[in-house]
């Protein structure tokens, strides 16, 4: 916890609040722990198609816990595999990812990663989530 001094002694706290122009604005909370976010590990899409495609992965979601709410989500790709690959709903708690330009009988990988920020600007990133799609179409 946070100790502050007070007329009596010292005094744990559990929240810090900073007076504002609009009130009262909360910079510190040991009420919910620290912040953390769990994500799958993977995320598959599949199509068969005889034809090039756009195959996207099943919905994945990041899970916050902890910090202070509300959270915001930015999805993002980190790996350097090639292919143009979209997140289908970056800023979300829930998005998927689709490959564009698939092949029939080819697969494409990418690595994707969640930061979540909570109300009071502490931010997590998330392990990666191996996505991967197929093209069975001959």
């Amino acid at each position: 916890g946070v100790s502050v001094r007070v007329a009596a002694g010292l005094k744990t706290i559990g929240s810090a609040y900073i007076r504002t122009a609009s009130g009262l604005k909360q910079i510190f909370s040991m009420a919910s722990g620290a912040l953390s976010v769990g994500v799958p590990a993977t995320a598959y899409g599949a199509a068969a198609v005889g034809s090039t495609v756009s195959v996207t992965t099943e919905t994945v979601q990041a899970v916050a816990s902890g910090g202070t709410g509300p959270y915001s989500y930015l999805w993002a790709r980190t790996d350097a595999n090639p292919g143009t690959w979209v997140i289908t709903a970056p800023t979300s708690d829930s998005t998927a990812f689709r490959a564009n330009s698939v092949a029939p009988l080819t697969a494409k990988l990418a690595t994707f990663q969640c930061t979540v920020t909570d109300s009071l600007g502490a931010s997590v990133v998330s392990t990666g989530i191996d996505a991967s799609v197929d093209n069975f179409g001959v």
